[in-house]
């Protein structure tokens, strides 16, 4: 085995940035993240997206499954939260890195081909907390769910007009996001004491539509809202 040669004692010791840069260049950054999420290192996990590591790229996480960082991170949340209870610390820390992908802007918009198993996030929650029907989607234990499509997540219909893969049911995500998002806001104005002011808006608004936004947009036009878990 070879050794490395000694360094000259005339050489000054690396900063912090330069070792930061030597790290970078030799270590693929995103795929540090995806393992230091599979198992569940989430501190250093952390410190990767603070260090600007990939959160978008899509790995092998068992043979033939593949999953995005965030579709594993949100399965990570769901596995605990079923396990552990929701009332539980055991999926708040991965809870809050998701929190820092939706800031960063993070594509929670199904992609997935029809040739092979969904690897969306919204699928993957849909899956691990066996959602059945749409009146199971606003109870506690499954408020990721409503986290995800709140904040643009979407799900393609690959198989007959009311299933998708493992059936899971065809949901109307555009109209569960609109009622989520006008009640969190009606929530917001009744708590600042301007609910006439809000209503007159409302009309002005109905003469006077706002142009519709696309998906990709909601993480990015302050529709990233952090649920107060029950």
């Amino acid at each position: 085995m070879f050794s490395k040669a000694p360094r000259p004692a005339s050489c000054k010791p690396l900063s912090s940035k330069e070792v930061i840069s030597i790290q970078k260049g030799a270590t693929d950054l995103g795929k540090a993240l995806f393992y230091a999420i599979k198992h569940q290192d989430y501190k250093h996990a952390s410190e990767l997206v603070a260090l600007g590591a990939p959160i978008e790229r899509c790995y092998e996480v068992e043979k033939d499954v593949y999953r995005t960082t965030c579709s594993l991170l949100v399965g990570m949340i769901c596995t605990a939260r079923i396990a552990k209870g929701h009332r539980e610390i055991s999926y708040r820390i991965p809870d809050r890195i998701l929190d820092t992908f939706i800031q960063l802007g993070v594509d929670l918009r199904c992609h997935c081909s029809n040739k092979f198993e969904h690897r969306c996030p919204l699928f993957v929650a849909l899956k691990i907390l066996n959602v059945q029907n749409e009146q199971e989607l606003f109870k506690d234990k499954n408020q990721i769910v409503q986290k995800l499509i709140i904040n643009g997540a979407t799900i393609k219909n690959h198989i007959q007009p009311h299933k998708t893969f493992h059936n899971i049911p065809h949901f109307d995500i555009e109209g569960i996001r609109s009622y989520l998002i006008s009640k969190s806001q009606l929530a917001s104005v009744k708590k600042s004491g301007s609910l006439q002011t809000a209503t007159s808006n409302y009309h002005d608004n109905c003469k006077n539509p706002l142009p519709y936004k696309h998906n990709s947009e909601f993480s990015k036009t302050g529709y990233n809202f952090t649920f107060q878990y029950k």
